[in-house]
């Protein structure tokens, strides 16, 4: 009699070991895919914040290129503005009869019809119309390239314009625009949609403008710039190719604004290592908790 019953009491025994010891399993299981899960969503949060972080860095810089464009805006607007103002018509004139061919300061009637210096090709209307308004114009034309006039006046009658050109292959040079030591490319875009490159690139960033991928970055760029001033933002539409932050900024007080990219790897450099660390650190709590996790299963199982 004592044997079935022996038996049967060593079933049970068996029956709970099991139960326990699936227990135990199944609570360490369930501890270290919460752990790996924590994990995972730390990653991507230091990678979100320093996303963040990043595109706070590119929208300064781009505000900063963009004063300067500005200012060396204004800057050709005062030279013009005060050549106008001084020199006398008719040495003017004459003294840009006689500049040389790649001379590019120009004077022209109130018409559009060259005088001297810099040949005014095609005037634009809306460019007549404002200087015959008293008011100076800077415009920009693909093919032309950008034009900044002012307007002289003779007994207070606007009489004659006043203009510089710099054509789209001069653009780069003489405004001297570096976007992250040459890695990043920066546009010129009029309100109207004609846009130029005044960054020479060298060829080190792909003209992605064309790129039906990127196009929604580029315009979501312009879209925010015109409501929420100077933007940066990651974009990583362009498959295949590595991802890049898209910037742009209105220049103050004219009808253009900078647009332009640069790889989020140029950006990165000198931060990533926080990446890397922070990474690293969790994966070896990581590994410290599954070997505590370990240890406490193995303990807990030597009691059962």
């Amino acid at each position: 009699m004592k044997q079935p019953i022996n038996n049967i009491m060593k079933y049970i025994r068996a029956v709970r070991t099991q139960s326990v010891l699936f227990r135990l399993v199944k609570q360490s299981l369930r501890q270290i895919v919460v752990m790996i899960i924590v994990l995972l969503a730390a990653i991507m949060g230091t990678h979100i914040a320093l996303t963040k972080a990043l595109e706070t860095a590119v929208a300064r810089d781009v505000a900063t290129l963009s004063h300067s464009v500005g200012q060396q805006f204004a800057h050709e607007i005062s030279y013009l503005q005060y050549t106008a103002y001084y020199a006398p018509l008719s040495e003017l004139v004459k003294a840009l009869k006689n500049s040389p061919p790649e001379y590019n300061v120009g004077i022209a009637d109130i018409d559009g019809n060259s005088l001297g210096g810099q040949t005014l090709v095609d005037p634009q209307p809306v460019m007549l119309s404002t200087l015959a308004e008293g008011r100076t114009f800077v415009g920009y034309r693909s093919g032309d390239g950008i034009i900044f006039a002012a307007p002289i006046r003779q007994n207070g009658t606007v009489t004659h314009i006043l203009y510089k050109v710099y054509d789209d292959d001069s653009l780069a040079s003489d405004f001297n625009i570096i976007s992250y030591g040459g890695q990043g490319t920066v546009s010129l875009v009029q309100d109207h949609g004609d846009m130029v490159t005044i960054t020479d690139d060298l060829g080190k960033t792909e003209l992605l403008y064309e790129d039906e991928k990127m196009k929604k970055c580029f315009k979501e760029a312009w879209d925010r710039s015109h409501n929420q001033g100077d933007v940066a933002f990651f974009c990583n539409e362009n498959v295949g190719h590595d991802p890049y932050f898209i910037y742009a900024s209105q220049i103050k007080n004219t009808n253009f604004s900078l647009i332009g990219y640069v790889p989020w790897k140029v950006v990165v450099v000198g931060m990533d290592y926080i990446y890397v660390a922070t990474s690293i650190i969790y994966c070896i709590m990581v590994i410290l908790f599954i070997l505590f996790a370990r240890y406490s299963f193995m303990a807990r199982l030597a009691t059962v």
